[in-house]
């Protein structure tokens, strides 16, 4: 069973570093091959601590096939957002690429700077939040029982309070919705929350909270 703060994976070979309006992004790339596709794995991280990996496949004439992404970089792909593969094989690829990165030494670990944790008898809950610039905001929530080691993922895929999709887990979104409501509530109260145009985002440990 995971902890409940899953651990981020990063891809250490860098390639290049560029402004954004906000603050500087970094892009790390690492580039492998599966049954006879060139493949790469696109780390992009963020000064403050925010990351998302891409996956990219090409075929025979260096053309790209599929684009999908980890958005929160937990060794999990998230959406496919070009190409016709699914969710499953793109993992599979994912995970492949960064097994090899692993034994090539090019990978490390981190914990998500924008993480709430609170329980409820003997469920933890473990809200993060996670974005490369303020138009992309998104919000996990893992439901973990310490009793049995069940656990259940979710996203909120525009971080707006209300869960999209299943991610892992047998636990029924109704319920996970409830449980999501009460992080938030207690996460503001805590200000541990900042919430603006309908928007949740879990703060940084490192941001000042309001006198």
């Amino acid at each position: 069973m995971k902890t409940p703060h899953s651990l981020l994976f990063v891809l250490l070979v860098y390639l290049t570093a560029c402004g954004t309006t906000k603050e500087q992004v970094k892009k790390n790339m690492f580039s492998f091959s599966y049954e006879g596709n060139d493949c790469k794995i696109t780390s992009v991280n963020t000064a403050s601590g925010e990351g998302s990996n891409y996956l990219s496949i090409m075929d025979e004439n260096k053309k790209e096939i599929l684009t999908a992404t980890d958005l929160n970089q937990d060794g999990t792909i998230d959406q496919i957002l070009q190409g016709e593969y699914s969710l499953e094989v793109a993992d599979l690829v994912y995970k492949h690429g960064i097994s090899i990165a692993q034994n090539s030494g090019n990978y490390q670990e981190r914990q998500p700077s924008r993480t709430f944790e609170s329980s409820v008898e003997e469920i933890t809950l473990t809200v993060s939040s996670y974005l490369i610039d303020k138009d992309t905001p998104n919000n996990r929530l893992m439901i973990t029982n310490r009793v049995t080691g069940a656990e259940s993922i979710f996203l909120d895929l525009d971080a707006n309070g209300i869960l999209d999709r299943t991610e892992k887990g047998e636990l029924e979104m109704e319920i996970a919705q409830k449980y999501y409501t009460w992080l938030l509530s207690k996460a503001k109260q805590e200000h541990r929350v900042v919430i603006k145009d309908g928007i949740y985002l879990i703060t940084t440990n490192k941001m000042p909270l309001p006198s």
